[in-house]
């Protein structure tokens, strides 16, 4: 005998999961790399930008044994020192890097402009706010008490230091469902500016919205962006738009503020039995 037995959640969205960089703050996802650039400045080695945007999702330990396993950066730093970093010297440059860390993201917790009706609208619905960050515990410790100065208040955070596998592996948003008692995935939704965030929240078996023009594939500040002509952020626009839908984004927005009504429509689309 054959079953074919399918459960539908038809309730309201529980949580709505955020990235941190790129996303919640830091347009243009520039803190972390302008981090290490400055690190390994100290040093003359100047960082390839893809190299940047390659370690982005690991915890800070793990983007210098990355970098220094690329051949370039391994000769540069053998020419200007001698030798590789041994294990303890590669703790003392991780706490010099955890250092321009804190330094670069407090430059960065600006939200984008009318962010904070949105979370208004969040709170007013009673979803859960969840934040997942390839920040060190030490580093989002000290970012999310600033953020709920400004009027965020965030229910529960997970560090990549946390987890056993980084993005695009769904464990970042699981962990952090579960530590907000969501009784189903269906029920979440996970936004993030990066194709491995959306991947993660797929995988998680969550709702996702990108945010196009706020993360990594911008990689401007908001003063470079401003700057920037007409046709040249609707171009930008487009490729990230195009590229978040192909990573299976259910939405594409510019940034966060944009997001009430990818709620509102999720929200019926649940109430039809729809599933991520």
């Amino acid at each position: 005998m054959h079953l074919n037995y399918h459960r539908k959640y038809c309730g309201k969205i529980q949580a709505v999961i955020f990235d941190m960089t790129g996303t919640l703050i830091d347009f243009g996802a520039k803190a972390n790399g302008q981090a290490l650039q400055q690190l390994f400045n100290q040093y003359q080695i100047q960082l390839p930008p893809d190299t940047l945007l390659a370690v982005a999702d690991l915890p800070d330990l793990a983007q210098l044994k990355y970098l220094f396993a690329i051949e370039s950066i391994k000769n540069q730093w053998q020419q200007h020192q001698g030798s590789l970093p041994d294990e303890k010297q590669l703790e003392q440059l991780n706490i010099q890097l955890r250092t321009q860390q804190i330094v670069c993201a407090s430059q960065q917790l600006s939200l984008p402009v009318d962010s904070k009706a949105v979370f208004q609208f969040i709170r007013k619905q009673g979803y859960k706010v969840g934040v997942c960050t390839h920040y060190c515990r030490d580093i989002a410790s000290d970012l999310i008490p600033q953020l709920a100065e400004g009027g965020i208040k965030i229910d529960h955070w997970v560090s990549a230091a946390d987890v056993s596998q980084p993005r695009p592996a769904p464990h970042l948003a699981l962990t952090c469902a579960v530590a907000l008692d969501i009784l189903s995935v269906s029920a979440c939704v996970k936004v993030d500016d990066s194709l491995k965030g959306i991947e993660e929240g797929l995988n998680a078996g969550m709702w996702t919205i990108g945010t196009a023009i706020s993360g990594e594939y911008n990689n401007r500040s908001i003063n470079e962006w401003n700057q920037l002509s007409n046709t040249e952020r609707d171009k930008i626009r487009s490729e990230a738009t195009l590229s978040l839908y192909r990573a299976g984004a259910h939405y594409v927005v510019d940034t966060i503020s944009d997001i009430q009504s990818c709620l509102e429509d999720i929200e019926a689309r649940l109430k039809r039995g729809e599933r991520p």
